[in-house]
């Protein structure tokens, strides 16, 4: 059977391999799409993580400024800047209010130093009230202490203002 439907003309042989290269440059571009998708979350996920370490961290040596009253008010804390590299002190066994506060600040310094280039600053605004701001790097490169989110140079912050 010469004529029969059966057999397949000679233009359409190869056609079912193109057919299938092509579906497979199809899901490779679906696929990469499908990665920059989960590297933009994994991104995002990590900034928010910083950012809630940063109020944890913040909200933390507020908490040990008010359970150290004394050390406030003898002006302890004032323009305490730490990043890790603090003198260890121990209070185990107790210590007078402004060594707390030294104590507190290296702390303080041990957990911030698990940020990126991450830096705490208390500052007294003179009227009662200080301004804590925990910084890290999270572009990498920033140096800044300014917290301006408009500065690229300007390391990304969290900042509570207190009234210990």
């Amino acid at each position: 059977m010469k004529g029969s439907s059966m057999m397949k003309p000679k233009s359409q042989r190869g056609l079912t391999l193109i057919e299938v290269l092509v579906a497979l440059l199809v899901l490779s571009i679906g696929m990469l799409g499908i990665a920059a998708l989960q590297l933009g979350a994994l991104k995002q996920n990590t900034s928010a993580y910083w950012a809630s370490q940063g109020i944890w961290l913040a909200y933390d040596m507020a908490d040990r400024m008010r359970a150290n009253t004394v050390g406030v008010q003898q002006a302890a804390y004032n323009n305490l800047v730490v990043d890790g590299t603090e003198t260890v002190v121990n209070c185990d066994s107790g210590c007078a209010p402004g060594t707390l506060a030294t104590y507190d600040a290296y702390l303080w310094g041990q957990k911030i130093a698990t940020l990126p280039s991450g830096e705490g600053h208390i500052d007294s605004n003179g009227d009662g009230t200080f301004t804590i701001s925990v910084m890290w790097d999270e572009q990498g490169g920033a140096t800044g202490t300014e917290c301006d989110p408009s500065n690229p140079d300007d390391k990304t912050c969290a900042q509570v203002t207190i009234r210990p």
